[in-house]
């Protein structure tokens, strides 16, 4: 399912309204999230950690990769408009029921496995770039962030890291809607 996504993507057959994607319209502020493509051609979400003023309308952004350390963070021109997007313009965020217990530690939760509300957050190649999207099926994870995860790292003893939690991708499977039984009427 992510690599027929992904494929989807790279052959340039998802539909993007960039109509007016840029960010550059207003000044960036310290905490804003938006997709960043990296230099792979790979849009991920971001978020502004600092704000440099070059002049008095233009900026150089520090950015934090979502689900990444700082090691990673990336310096760029706000204005840079082939580097920056809206959020979701290129990303993609769903809500899913995902099993991310397991009962290994002692105290833990029971049973083998629980589901728990999350968000699962895609990063996508930009459309047409095949490399990319080669690249996105490669990763063997992708990243999740729990609702609620005050109470998932007290009860069930789950790490989470700043972001959220990286899940294997092999545990993900498309939700198919022809497999569910509707209660019969009457």
């Amino acid at each position: 399912w992510i690599q027929q996504t992904c494929s989807a993507m790279s052959k340039g057959s998802r539909k993007i309204d960039t109509t007016d994607h840029h960010v550059h319209h207003s000044p960036p502020v310290v905490g804003m999230e938006l997709d960043l493509r990296d230099p792979d051609g790979i849009w991920s979400i971001a978020t502004v950690v600092k704000v440099i003023r070059k002049t008095s309308r233009t900026y150089d952004v520090v950015l934090q990769y979502a689900g990444w350390n700082s090691k990673w963070n990336e310096k760029v021109s706000w204005e840079d408009s082939s580097r920056l997007a809206r959020l979701f313009t290129y990303t993609r965020r769903v809500r899913a029921l995902v099993k991310i217990f397991s009962g290994s530690k002692k105290g833990a939760c029971k049973e083998t496995s629980k589901l728990w509300p999350c968000r699962i957050f895609f990063r996508m190649p930009h459309p047409g770039k095949q490399a990319a999207a080669a690249l996105l099926r490669l990763e063997p994870k992708i990243l999740l962030k729990p609702y609620f995860p005050e109470f998932i790292s007290k009860k069930f003893y789950v790490t989470l890291e700043d972001y959220g939690l990286w899940l294997k991708t092999a545990n993900l499977c498309a939700f198919d809607a022809s497999s569910v039984v509707r209660p019969k009427e009457g």
